[in-house]
């Protein structure tokens, strides 16, 4: 943001990549019109599309995943009140990303108190990363649950 703040007011900003982006963006406007006129069941809504131009894989990924955990919750709802099951998925998501968030901060503390960026390394968990894998995938499944229970 400081970057694109000093180009604003510096006149610095690089207009052939601003414009590249304009036209992107309305390329994908237009095909986002397109595609809800014919009612077709996959949109494209230009944020979506741009957040994921713009983010580094690793988090694109992460939000594909969530997508599918969506996709596939919304599946094995089957019939019900689908927008009191959607609330309480997106509900407990928000929740996950803030605790994240908190945890970030929570754990940069003995980092900056000790000055290591190896602080918290925990060399037996260091070379394999089934843990995370096991505990993202409980996750999921806890997630997937909850947007199906209909009492959360």
């Amino acid at each position: 943001m400081q970057s694109v703040a000093q180009g604003v007011f510096g006149g610095s900003l690089p207009m052939d990549m601003i414009m590249g982006g304009v036209v992107i963006g309305i390329l994908i406007i237009i095909v986002d019109t397109i595609l809800k006129r014919k009612n077709a069941a996959f949109r494209a809504p230009v944020l979506a599309v741009a957040v994921g131009l713009y983010l580094p894989f690793e988090l694109d990924f992460v939000i594909m995943a969530g997508g599918v955990i969506s996709l596939l919750a919304g599946k094995w709802r089957g019939a019900g009140d689908a927008a009191s099951d959607t609330k309480a998925g997106i509900l407990l998501a928000s929740g996950l990303i803030t605790g994240e968030a908190i945890m970030g901060i929570l754990l940069a503390i003995p980092i900056v108190a000790t000055g290591k960026p190896s602080a918290l390394h925990v060399s037996v968990l260091s070379s394999a990363g089934w843990p995370g894998i096991a505990l993202l995938s409980a996750i999921a499944v806890w997630l997937a649950s909850a947007s199906r229970s209909r009492s959360a």
